[in-house]
């Protein structure tokens, strides 16, 4: 995800949605706050809930 991230940062994105291998077995994503750099795991059926919140 590395060449992603500093692409979203370089053009000032607030958040992204990360989905790897991982999330994908686990029925999650991850959404990550490219100011904070916090991260937290959310299932993927609660993903536009979660996004609507923090807009």
């Amino acid at each position: 995800f590395s060449k992603a991230l500093e692409y979203a940062d370089a053009i000032k994105v607030k958040r992204v949605v990360l989905v790897g291998p991982k999330e994908l077995r686990e029925g999650q994503v991850v959404i990550r706050d490219m100011t904070t750099g916090r991260q937290e795991a959310v299932a993927r059926e609660d993903l536009a809930r979660v996004l609507k919140s923090v807009a």
